[in-house]
C-alpha cells in the first residue's frame, strides 16, 4: 500500500476517534485519496460532530435534501489542505464521514452565460451496427458551452457523432467548451467513449473539467469485475488524462451541489454510500445525481441496478426525487430500479438501449412496466436506437 494511503488511514482513524468519542470503527479505502467510515446516529449526533468539526476547521458549505444533512470542512494537516465531509441519513441511521485529501470541488464550474436563449438536451445514439452500447447525453448550455454525461463505448464511430453534436450547438470558428464531463461509472460501455473522443478530439476541444468517481481497487469487487475497474483505473482514466491535459480532475461526493452554466447538477448517491456492502459491482458504482435547469428537473441514476442501492435511494429521498424526465436505469435491463421509480414519476422518460436488445429485455420487471406505461400513453417515452434526440428545455 503506497505511503500516502497508510498516512490518510491514520488520519482519517485519528479523526473519527476524536470526533465521535467511540471505538475504532472499520475505515474504507474510497479511492484517489479519500477515506469514510461510517458511524451510528441521526441529526443530534449529526450536531455534534458538526460543532466538532467547526471547532477545527472552517465551514464550506451545509445543505440538506428530503431531511438528510450534509457539511464540507476545510483544514490543514501537515502543511497539506483536506477537507472532510459528514452526511446524516435518518433514514438509516447513519453517520458517513469521508476524509479526502486535496482542495474541494469548486461550486460553479466553467464560465457559460448565465442567460442564453434555450437549453437543449440530446441522447445521443450509440452505433447499433457496430454492437456498440452505453450512455451519452448531452447538454448544450448555450454560446458552444456543454455538460456531457459519459459517451458511449468505443466500437464505431460514436465519437464522431458526439463530435458533430457539439459542433451544431457551437458558434462558427470556435472551439466546444465541454465545462464540465460526467463519467457515471467504469465500464466500457460509458468510460471508453470519452477516450476515443479525447484522442481524436481533444486537440480541438476546450475540457475544462472531468467529474468521476470510481472505487479504489482496494475494497471488495465482484470477480467479474475486476478487469474493469482494472483497466478504467490502468488505461482509460490515464489515456483521458494525456489527451485533455488542460482538464482539471474533480471526485463528487454525495450531497454536493455545483452549476454548470444555467444547470444546477446535486448529487444524490455515489460508490461511498454503499460500504460496508460488498463486494461491489460497478453499476451499483454509478454516481446519481439530479439536475435542475430552466425549472425543470433531470434525474439520471446512470446504471444502478441492485437491490440494497435501489432501496437507499428511495429511503433516503422518497418525493425528492420527482422529476420532469428520467434516464432509464441500466438501459432497462435486470434493474431494481422499481424501488425508486414511482417516487421520480416522470412524464418523459429517456432510454438509452440498442433497437437489437428490444426484444430480449422484455422479460425485466422494469421493462415490462415501461412497455405497459408506453402502450397506455402514460409517459412520453424517447428511445435513441436508430438516431439522436434533442429536446428543448
Amino acid at each position: 500500500m503506497q505511503r500516502n494511503a497508510i498516512n490518510g488511514y491514520r488520519r482519517l482513524l485519528a479523526t473519527v476517534r476524536q470526533l465521535s468519542r467511540l471505538r475504532e470503527r472499520p475505515v474504507y479505502d474510497c479511492g484517489d485519496g479519500v477515506f469514510a467510515t461510517v458511524l451510528p446516529g441521526g441529526p443530534t449526533e449529526y450536531g455534534q460532530l458538526r460543532q466538532e468539526l467547526l471547532a477545527g476547521g472552517e465551514l464550506l458549505w451545509e445543505r440538506s435534501a428530503a431531511g438528510n444533512l450534509f457539511c464540507c470542512f476545510s483544514s490543514w494537516q501537515d502543511g497539506k489542505e483536506v477537507y472532510t465531509v459528514l452526511g446524516c441519513f435518518p433514514s438509516e441511521h447513519s453517520l458517513r464521514v469521508l476524509y479526502c485529501q486535496g482542495g474541494p470541488m469548486p461550486e460553479r464550474l466553467g464560465d457559460a452565460p448565465t442567460e442564453s436563449a434555450g437549453v437543449t438536451l440530446t441522447q445521443v445514439c450509440p452505433d447499433d451496427t457496430a454492437a456498440n452500447f452505453g450512455m451519452c447525453y448531452v447538454f448544450s448550455l448555450g454560446q458552444g458551452h456543454f455538460l456531457i454525461y459519459d459517451g458511449n463505448g468505443d466500437a464505431g464511430n460514436d465519437h464522431d457523432r458526439l463530435w458533430q453534436c457539439l459542433c451544431r450547438d457551437t458558434p462558427p470558428g470556435e472551439r466546444p467548451v465541454v465545462d464540465a464531463w460526467i463519467l457515471t461509472h467504469p465500464h466500457w460501455d460509458h468510460v471508453s467513449g470519452p477516450v476515443q473522443f479525447a484522442k481524436k478530439y481533444g486537440g480541438m476541444t476546450d475540457v475544462r473539467c472531468l467529474l468521476y468517481n470510481f472505487p479504489s481497487l482496494s475494497v471488495p469487487i465482484q470477480y467479474r469485475e475486476i478487469g474493469s475497474l482494472a483497466t478504467a483505473r490502468g488505461l482509460w482514466l490515464n489515456e483521458l488524462h494525456t489527451h485533455l491535459p488542460q482538464a482539471a480532475v474533480y471526485k463528487p461526493h454525495t450531497g454536493q451541489r455545483f452549476t454548470v452554466g444555467t444547470a444546477s447538477v446535486e448529487i444524490l448517491y455515489t460508490h461511498e454510500d454503499l460500504y460496508p456492502h460488498g463486494p461491489l459491482a460497478m453499476n451499483d458504482c454509478s454516481m446519481v445525481t439530479l439536475v435542475t435547469v430552466r425549472g425543470k428537473k433531470l434525474f439520471f441514476p446512470a446504471d444502478l441496478s441492485c437491490g440494497k442501492a435501489c432501496r437507499m435511494l428511495a429511503g433516503r429521498y422518497g418525493d425528492y426525487l420527482k422529476s420532469d424526465w428520467y434516464q432509464a436505469a441500466h438501459h432497462g435491463w435486470d434493474t431494481e430500479a422499481l424501488a425508486f421509480y414511482p417516487f421520480v414519476n416522470a412524464p418523459d422518460v429517456l432510454w438509452p438501449l440498442r433497437k437489437r436488445d428490444w426484444e430480449r429485455i422484455q422479460s425485466f420487471p422494469a421493462t415490462q412496466v415501461m412497455v405497459q406505461e408506453m402502450t397506455a400513453q402514460k409517459r412520453r417515452f424517447h428511445i435513441a436506437w436508430e438516431d439522436d434526440i434533442s429536446v428543448e428545455l
